[in-house]
């Protein structure tokens, strides 16, 4: 698993978004690339996505790095000791059919406290908001490990933007 990383043409780094330095191998990081190619040099670009770099050998044979991309930091979220991306919850959600019918729509509201339970509200077009409720927070208790508080909306009732959606939204 994981792309590999031709490192004869770039370097490639996994570096902590806090700090700038690289991060060990196996640990989430942003992804810093450095050309030094005549056209196009780059040194130390961040490209602000999540990247976790591998460089032991892969089972195909092949020895070069590996990277597994992430997403966006800035879909990142530290709740009860866990750090997840929003895709994983996205991932969670789709296991409860009644919320993904005629098409998932959700927000987090962004964590304030880590420990607090995980803010999310999830539109429904038709079905028992008790029942949803219930799925959603097991759900995501089962996929993630943390306790969500989640609220059942009407559905057009979140907010909608351009192109892509806004998944995390300010308390």
């Amino acid at each position: 698993p994981g792309g590999h990383v031709h490192e004869d043409f770039a370097i490639v780094q996994a570096v902590d978004p806090r700090t700038g330095r690289e991060v060990p191998d196996g640990t989430w990081g942003n992804l810093v690339v450095t050309t030094l190619g005549r056209d196009n040099a780059l040194v130390r670009y961040d490209l602000e996505e999540a990247v976790l770099v591998l460089r032991q050998p892969c089972g195909c044979g092949e020895t070069t790095m590996r990277a597994f991309w992430g997403g966006r930091f800035k879909d990142f979220l530290d709740v009860q000791g866990r750090y997840f991306n929003l895709s994983e919850l996205e991932r969670a959600l789709r296991k409860v059919s009644a919320v993904t019918v005629p098409s998932l729509e959700y927000v987090v509201v962004k964590p304030t406290d880590p420990s607090a339970p995980l803010r999310v509200r999830v539109e429904l077009a038709d079905g028992d908001r008790t029942t949803t409720a219930d799925a959603c927070r097991a759900a995501i208790a089962d996929r993630l490990g943390v306790v969500a508080d989640v609220e059942i909306v009407d559905r057009e009732s979140l907010a909608r933007s351009g192109y892509k959606a806004v998944r995390l939204v300010d308390a």
